[in-house]
């Protein structure tokens, strides 16, 4: 019994390091397709956030939204409008509702730029669940939220009260680490065979920031 025991928690072990070589593997991907486009992850994380804006819109993402979503200052964020005002994808306007505010929108290149990335990821997602079929992803989707739930609560309980979001900002840093540190093969040889596999036909050349449009 205790064998079994001590193999099922290795095999455990063994898929929670291959949970985060899935984790590196959409890191890297997303890294890719921003660096296509001469982009920041932070700058294309933030055109994401845009893209529904329009000029007489009252639901628009504004400075204060993207402050605390990328967790930079204003300042920072300010400079960061700027060099995407300079590469064509933002406008910068005053608000027809508020003259002391800005309206931030796409321009058509930065919807271009947003369409793409979107499409890429779709794509990948239909092609992991076309390999697997929905029943098994919708399997997976529940077994890895119990198991997230169930760790946050074990790691709550035995540091007296650590929260789920401090466990999530380790977890990002190990990540975002491990893309950049990897010394195993499951980096960029993983991410191009999903990508060659994806429907669209977005070969490896694709993450290795060939893309020709």
């Amino acid at each position: 019994m205790d064998e079994e025991l001590h193999d099922l928690k290795t095999r455990l072990l063994q898929s929670i390091f291959r949970i985060k070589q899935l984790v590196s593997i959409f890191h890297y991907c997303a890294d890719a397709q921003a660096a296509m486009h001469e982009l920041s992850i932070a700058e294309f994380t933030l055109l994401k956030a845009i893209m529904n804006n329009a000029m007489d819109s009252d639901e628009n993402i504004g400075v204060s939204y993207i402050t605390e979503h990328l967790y930079i200052t204003k300042a920072a964020v300010s400079k960061m409008l700027g060099v995407l005002e300079n590469k064509g994808y933002v406008n910068r306007d005053i608000s027809r509702r508020n003259r002391r505010e800005l309206t931030i929108t796409l321009t058509p290149l930065g919807k271009e730029v947003i369409i793409h990335y979107e499409k890429y990821f779709d794509d990948m997602l239909t092609g992991i669940i076309r390999q697997l079929g929905k029943n098994d992803v919708e399997q997976f989707t529940k077994n890895i939220n119990q198991f997230a739930d169930a760790a946050n609560n074990i790691v709550r309980d035995a540091a007296g009260g650590v929260t789920r979001d401090a466990a999530n900002n380790d977890v990002k840093e190990a990540t975002s680490g491990g893309v950049r540190n990897a010394t195993n093969s499951v980096t960029i040889e993983a991410a191009n065979g999903i990508v060659k596999d994806t429907p669209s036909g977005i070969a490896s050349e694709t993450a290795k920031g060939r893309y020709n449009r």
